[in-house]
């Protein structure tokens, strides 16, 4: 990759610069003495580029500036640009500096800030885990959800280290096996238990994946879990109400046979004898019917 080298005055202003920055910044155009490094940077961000160099620390710091230029292609480019002082008998008689196409590592760097920011708005829990099990990244639902701290931090975070043995308990266990053979699985979802910051016992719907180095050890893993503590709850009444008088609560004549089927089907293997008793109450619709 090409390395544009140019040199300003004391106000940063280009003094001279090497082909390959004027290939780099200028377009390939000749260098214009008194003219700034950044001339051909966007409006704005060339206004904010003085903004920075007139708000610099002391006139010998090192100062550094990206901002982006238009291309012939309609297209832009970014680039990273680094001065340092000229200093010469202990006096300071310019810059020195060099420009670089940051272009990928920037696009980059923007795609990964647009997803973190996608996923701290999900209602997903997503925690990543470096092949140390310490939290690289938890977004937002993490934090609430599971109680995990800031990256990093996992060895001394209860949250973090209840959360991954929860995990790791009902994994199998060749899928975070150092050594696990090739074209083991890399994936698992399933549901845990898990008492959450607030003390509630949640059921969470978890999927892991793992990811692994071409000599197949670990590189990093990760988790998404979604709340599902509402949805079994929501079932086990639905179940509930199948089996039971609405009006009452009594087990009705569903779970009433569903019983007596089970008692009767075991019996054949223990051969204890099963017995059915029946009571029969005067007018217990009516009492039903009324006051339950």
């Amino acid at each position: 990759m090409p390395i544009g080298v140019f040199e300003t005055d004391l106000n940063c202003r280009l003094v001279s610069a090497n082909d390959a920055f004027r290939t780099l910044v200028l377009h390939g155009a000749p260098v214009v003495a008194g003219t700034a490094p950044w001339t051909n940077a966007m409006p704005h961000e060339r206004t904010e580029c003085e903004k920075q160099w007139a708000q610099r620390g002391a006139p010998t710091d090192v100062f550094s500036v990206e901002f982006r230029i238009g291309l012939p292609t309609g297209e832009s480019a970014w680039i990273a640009l680094t001065t340092q002082p000229i200093i010469i008998d202990g006096v300071l008689t310019g810059h020195i500096g060099t420009a670089l196409d940051v272009t990928s590592h920037t696009d980059q760097r923007q795609l990964s800030e647009q997803l973190i920011g996608l996923l701290d708005v999900s209602g997903d829990a997503v925690i990543v885990f470096n092949r140390i099990g310490e939290v690289v990244f938890a977004n937002d639902t993490a934090k609430t959800l599971v109680g995990v701290h800031d990256p990093h931090t996992s060895f001394d975070d209860v949250a973090s280290r209840t959360f991954m043995q929860a995990v790791r308990d009902q994994l199998p266990r060749v899928l975070l096996d150092p050594a696990a053979p090739t074209g083991s699985p890399s994936r698992w979802d399933g549901e845990i238990g898990f008492r959450s910051p607030d003390g509630i016992a949640r059921v969470l719907h978890v999927v892991v994946q793992v990811v692994r180095n071409a000599d197949g050890s670990i590189q990093h893993w990760a988790t998404i879990s979604r709340d599902i503590t509402e949805e079994r709850h929501a079932q086990a009444e639905l179940a509930r109400q199948a089996t039971h008088d609405a009006l009452t609560g009594l087990p009705n004549r569903v779970l009433f046979v569903r019983k007596t089927t089970e008692a009767l089907e075991r019996s054949k293997t223990t051969h204890a004898s099963v017995g059915v008793l029946f009571i029969d109450l005067d007018k217990l619709k009516h009492v039903n019917d009324t006051i339950g």
